[in-house]
Protein backbone atom coordinates (compact mmCIF):
# COMPACT_ATOMS: atom_id res chain seq x y z
CA UNK A 1 0.00 0.00 0.00
CA UNK A 2 1.35 3.48 -1.41
CA UNK A 3 1.91 5.78 1.86
CA UNK A 4 2.47 9.72 1.67
CA UNK A 5 4.43 11.53 3.64
CA UNK A 6 2.30 14.75 4.16
CA UNK A 7 2.43 17.96 6.81
CA UNK A 8 0.73 21.15 7.58
CA UNK A 9 2.78 24.16 6.75
CA UNK A 10 3.38 28.08 5.45
CA UNK A 11 4.78 28.44 2.23
CA UNK A 12 6.84 31.46 2.05
CA UNK A 13 6.05 34.48 -0.42
CA UNK A 14 8.33 35.80 -3.22
CA UNK A 15 8.63 39.33 -2.28
CA UNK A 16 10.83 37.67 0.97
CA UNK A 17 12.72 35.02 -1.00
CA UNK A 18 13.83 38.05 -3.12
CA UNK A 19 15.09 39.97 0.38
CA UNK A 20 16.43 36.53 1.89
CA UNK A 21 18.45 35.56 -1.08
CA UNK A 22 21.26 38.42 -0.13
CA UNK A 23 21.19 37.01 3.00
CA UNK A 24 21.68 33.71 1.76
CA UNK A 25 24.28 34.36 -0.34
CA UNK A 26 26.39 35.56 3.15
CA UNK A 27 25.44 32.45 4.60
CA UNK A 28 26.76 30.29 2.46
CA UNK A 29 29.87 32.31 1.38
CA UNK A 30 30.92 32.57 5.13
CA UNK A 31 30.25 28.74 5.71
CA UNK A 32 32.05 27.79 2.64
CA UNK A 33 34.57 25.92 4.61
CA UNK A 34 32.11 23.35 5.56
CA UNK A 35 30.17 21.25 3.85
CA UNK A 36 26.25 21.51 2.97
CA UNK A 37 23.46 20.50 0.31
CA UNK A 38 21.20 23.76 -0.08
CA UNK A 39 17.86 23.62 -0.54
CA UNK A 40 15.92 24.60 -3.29
CA UNK A 41 14.07 27.85 -2.91
CA UNK A 42 10.83 26.03 -4.18
CA UNK A 43 11.25 23.65 -1.07
CA UNK A 44 11.25 26.51 1.34
CA UNK A 45 8.42 26.36 3.75
CA UNK A 46 7.65 26.53 7.45
CA UNK A 47 6.24 23.53 9.06
CA UNK A 48 3.21 23.51 11.50
CA UNK A 49 2.57 20.04 11.72
CA UNK A 50 4.13 16.79 10.23
CA UNK A 51 1.96 13.70 9.66
CA UNK A 52 4.31 11.37 8.91
CA UNK A 53 3.39 8.64 6.72
CA UNK A 54 0.11 8.27 5.93
CA UNK A 55 -1.82 5.74 3.69
CA UNK A 56 -4.22 6.57 0.40
CA UNK A 57 -7.26 6.53 2.47
CA UNK A 58 -6.44 9.05 4.64
CA UNK A 59 -4.80 11.35 2.72
CA UNK A 60 -8.07 11.08 0.53
CA UNK A 61 -10.38 12.15 3.97
CA UNK A 62 -7.91 15.13 4.48
CA UNK A 63 -8.43 16.46 1.16
CA UNK A 64 -11.93 16.09 1.37
CA UNK A 65 -12.04 17.39 4.73
CA UNK A 66 -13.62 21.14 5.24
CA UNK A 67 -11.93 22.82 7.32
CA UNK A 68 -13.82 26.17 9.52
CA UNK A 69 -10.72 27.56 10.88
CA UNK A 70 -10.71 31.06 11.29
CA UNK A 71 -7.32 32.19 11.54
CA UNK A 72 -6.54 35.87 11.01
CA UNK A 73 -3.25 36.25 8.31
CA UNK A 74 0.05 36.16 10.57
CA UNK A 75 2.99 37.79 10.02
CA UNK A 76 6.59 36.22 11.13
CA UNK A 77 9.70 38.67 11.41
CA UNK A 78 13.29 37.08 11.17
CA UNK A 79 14.61 36.45 14.98
CA UNK A 80 17.88 34.46 14.03
CA UNK A 81 20.14 32.28 12.08
CA UNK A 82 20.84 28.86 13.30
CA UNK A 83 20.22 25.07 13.75
CA UNK A 84 17.54 22.76 13.76
CA UNK A 85 17.40 19.10 14.45
CA UNK A 86 16.38 16.42 16.72
CA UNK A 87 18.94 13.93 16.96
CA UNK A 88 21.81 15.82 15.53
CA UNK A 89 21.38 19.67 14.98
CA UNK A 90 22.15 19.54 10.62
CA UNK A 91 19.23 21.86 9.78
CA UNK A 92 20.76 25.27 9.31
CA UNK A 93 17.53 27.47 9.07
CA UNK A 94 16.45 31.18 9.71
CA UNK A 95 14.14 30.95 12.89
CA UNK A 96 10.84 33.39 13.02
CA UNK A 97 8.88 35.24 15.80
CA UNK A 98 5.49 35.82 15.81
CA UNK A 99 3.99 39.14 15.56
CA UNK A 100 1.00 38.92 17.42
CA UNK A 101 1.63 35.83 19.17
CA UNK A 102 -1.41 34.25 17.17
CA UNK A 103 0.12 32.03 15.67
CA UNK A 104 -0.20 29.75 19.34
CA UNK A 105 -3.88 29.21 18.30
CA UNK A 106 -3.26 27.84 14.27
CA UNK A 107 -0.68 25.55 15.97
CA UNK A 108 -3.16 24.36 18.23
CA UNK A 109 -6.13 24.25 16.46
CA UNK A 110 -4.07 22.31 13.55
CA UNK A 111 -2.85 19.52 15.82
CA UNK A 112 -6.73 19.14 17.23
CA UNK A 113 -7.87 18.91 13.27
CA UNK A 114 -4.91 15.96 13.32
CA UNK A 115 -5.91 14.10 16.84
CA UNK A 116 -9.43 13.79 15.57
CA UNK A 117 -9.29 13.30 11.59
CA UNK A 118 -5.79 10.84 11.78
CA UNK A 119 -5.43 10.40 15.73
CA UNK A 120 -2.14 11.85 15.71
CA UNK A 121 -0.72 13.27 18.77
CA UNK A 122 -0.78 17.23 20.21
CA UNK A 123 2.68 18.34 19.75
CA UNK A 124 4.80 18.02 22.29
CA UNK A 125 7.35 20.11 22.08
CA UNK A 126 6.98 24.36 21.82
CA UNK A 127 6.70 25.62 17.87
CA UNK A 128 9.50 27.16 17.18
CA UNK A 129 8.70 28.65 13.40
CA UNK A 130 11.89 28.40 10.83
CA UNK A 131 12.24 28.00 7.18
CA UNK A 132 14.69 25.46 6.89
CA UNK A 133 17.50 26.15 3.52
CA UNK A 134 20.49 23.79 4.20
CA UNK A 135 22.02 20.37 5.45
CA UNK A 136 24.96 20.17 6.88
CA UNK A 137 26.76 17.31 5.68
CA UNK A 138 28.47 14.80 8.13
CA UNK A 139 28.14 14.74 12.14
CA UNK A 140 27.94 18.28 14.07
CA UNK A 141 29.98 18.14 17.32
CA UNK A 142 29.71 20.40 19.80
CA UNK A 143 32.75 23.04 18.81
CA UNK A 144 31.84 23.03 15.20
CA UNK A 145 28.19 23.99 16.19
CA UNK A 146 29.69 26.63 18.64
CA UNK A 147 31.51 27.75 15.53
CA UNK A 148 29.27 28.19 12.75
CA UNK A 149 26.50 29.79 15.36
CA UNK A 150 29.61 32.05 16.17
CA UNK A 151 29.62 33.43 12.63
CA UNK A 152 26.10 33.18 12.10
CA UNK A 153 25.89 35.88 14.85
CA UNK A 154 27.40 38.52 12.64
CA UNK A 155 25.22 38.21 9.69
CA UNK A 156 22.40 40.48 8.98
CA UNK A 157 18.89 38.84 9.84
CA UNK A 158 16.47 39.73 6.00
CA UNK A 159 14.57 43.49 7.03
CA UNK A 160 11.31 42.35 6.12
CA UNK A 161 7.99 40.52 7.63
CA UNK A 162 6.77 37.59 6.40
CA UNK A 163 3.14 37.92 5.61
CA UNK A 164 1.27 34.22 5.57
CA UNK A 165 -2.46 34.17 4.72
CA UNK A 166 -2.88 30.39 3.64
CA UNK A 167 -1.96 27.09 5.65
CA UNK A 168 -1.23 24.34 3.12
CA UNK A 169 -1.43 21.07 3.09
CA UNK A 170 1.94 19.40 1.48
CA UNK A 171 2.78 15.97 0.41
CA UNK A 172 6.45 15.47 0.49
CA UNK A 173 8.06 12.96 -2.75
CA UNK A 174 11.30 11.96 -4.60
CA UNK A 175 11.93 13.02 -7.90
CA UNK A 176 14.60 12.59 -9.87
CA UNK A 177 16.73 11.77 -6.84
CA UNK A 178 15.57 15.15 -5.09
CA UNK A 179 13.03 15.75 -2.44
CA UNK A 180 10.42 18.14 -3.40
CA UNK A 181 7.04 19.27 -1.72
CA UNK A 182 3.59 19.56 -3.56
CA UNK A 183 1.34 21.77 -2.58
CA UNK A 184 -1.89 19.22 -1.80
CA UNK A 185 -4.70 21.60 -0.44
CA UNK A 186 -4.38 25.18 0.59
CA UNK A 187 -6.66 26.70 3.55
CA UNK A 188 -7.13 30.44 3.36
CA UNK A 189 -6.13 32.39 6.67
CA UNK A 190 -9.44 34.95 7.00
CA UNK A 191 -9.42 38.40 7.76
Amino acid sequence: MKQHRMFFGFSIEPSFLNVFESSLMEVKHLLSDHSFRWIKETNYHITVKFLGHLPGEKKAELLQSELSWSFHPLTFVPKAWGFFGQRNLRALALEFEEEKSRCKEVVEEVDEFCMNILGLEKRQQVFRPHMTFGRKLGEMDESTTRHMNQILDHISLPKLHLHLSHIHLYESFREDDQLRYAIEKSFCLKN
